[in-house]
């Protein structure tokens, strides 16, 4: 879901970027502010995508601005110095909406990014604060290294080979010809921008380029995370469509065009099929699901949960519980989990439940020792079969 708003936002601002950059107005300036603001707030990781467009954009603006200034100069040499001077008078106004017009512009592209900045300066000095939460600052090595990932990884062909699945799926994995052709095509095919220094062709270099340049400088959270690239989606869709559409141009007669959308239309109602099929079946009950459901009838509204998953990054659990939860499996990350069981943190801050996902290595010594730390601990019984879990309430009296 966040993924999926952060997205729309961005797109939105996008839009509205590029439409006030051809009529400019006070309205589509402020919905522009507050898309971007809106899609830096939600995920600045996402909004790189767009950013990067516009800047593009925004940079030609300031190219053809530069370029109208040095103009007017050598026409002027040519003149006498009487016309040169009334000549030059003349660009001075022109040559000054630019100049206004390069400000608005760069306000639009640096005013959301100042917002998301500032609101991750925020969280991070709230984590900063403590010793257990302060690694999960960006500034920290370890989440750099999280977030933005090594040169190794970039360099392992492997890695490449799975993001490029991953992408082929985005779109269709048939339109993988479509894909690359649209890749290499749709600079050549945009239109509208021919004011702008060779506008056309740059802008449609920026829409190409910008989820690749995402993927390169968010590596690992491309590689780890599967759902980034719903953010790349509709890029890589219009690539994949300009593909389809040049080849629909560059066939000569009717027939083999009706046979060709035919084709697309097949293609596209095989690769639907298996989820149709699977929409007419109800799937099975996840156990899961009735186990903490369950659960979070018993466990009060305002008591936090602990809870010890092999799976640490999974919010499934507290999800589905609706409480507050800790997550307490760390063993890989740069804190000390035990410092919080030895200096009694669960027990001064109100843990009192506690739920065992799975029977990962080091899972059940470190349940022993949270248990330990209170007076008594007991076995809920749940009445759900086959679900992974295990819920025991702790009691300091």
């Amino acid at each position: 879901m966040i993924e999926s708003a952060a997205t729309f936002f961005a797109l939105a601002y996008l839009v509205s970027f590029i439409r006030w950059t051809l009529k400019p107005g006070w309205v589509l300036f402020s919905l522009c502010i507050i898309f971007g603001t809106l899609g830096s707030l939600t995920k600045i990781t996402t909004f790189i995508i767009p950013t990067f467009i516009c800047g593009v954009l925004t940079g030609l603006e300031a190219v053809r601005m530069l370029r109208g200034k040095l103009r007017p100069r050598v026409q002027a040499a040519n003149l006498t110095s009487a016309t040169a001077a009334q000549f030059v008078g003349i660009q001075r106004p022109n040559t000054r909406e630019r100049g206004f017009r390069i400000l608005w512009l760069a306000c639009l592209l640096i005013i959301p990014l100042l917002v998301g900045q500032s609101y991750t300066k925020y969280g991070d000095s709230i984590k900063e604060k403590s010793d257990y939460t302060k690694w999960l600052s960006s500034n920290h090595p370890y989440m750099k290294q999280w977030a933005y990932g090594t040169l190794q990884q970039r360099l392992d062909l492997r890695k490449w080979d799975i993001l490029q699945h991953r992408i082929q799926g985005v779109v269709m994995p048939c339109f993988t010809l479509a894909l690359v052709i649209g890749f290499c095509g749709l600079p050549f095919l945009i239109r509208g921008f021919s004011s702008l220094p060779r506008g056309n062709f740059w802008l449609g270099c920026s829409l190409v380029l910008a989820p690749v340049a995402a993927i390169g400088l968010f590596f690992n959270l491309y590689f780890i995370h599967t759902y980034y690239l719903n953010a790349c989606a509709p890029f890589f869709a219009l690539c994949a469509g300009a593909g389809l559409w040049l080849v629909f141009k560059s066939i000569r007669t009717e027939f083999i065009k009706s046979v060709y959308v035919l084709l697309l239309i097949g293609l596209w109602l095989w690769t639907a099929s298996p989820q149709v099929a699977q929409a007419r079946y109800t799937s099975k009950t996840d156990s899961r699901l009735d186990y903490l459901n369950a659960a979070s009838k018993l466990i009060p509204a305002d008591e936090p949960v602990i809870i010890l998953s092999a799976t640490e990054w999974s919010s499934f659990a507290p999800y589905y519980l609706k409480r507050r939860a800790f997550m307490g499996m760390m063993f890989n990350k740069p804190v000390n989990i035990h410092q919080l069981v030895e200096n009694d943190y669960f027990k001064k801050n109100g843990f009192r439940w506690l739920l065992i996902e799975g029977d990962a290595a080091g899972m059940a010594e470190l349940a022993i020792d949270i248990m330990k730390r209170l007076k008594t601990s007991r076995l809920v019984s749940i009445s759900v079969n086959e679900a992974p879990y295990l819920l025991y309430s702790l009691s300091d009296e």
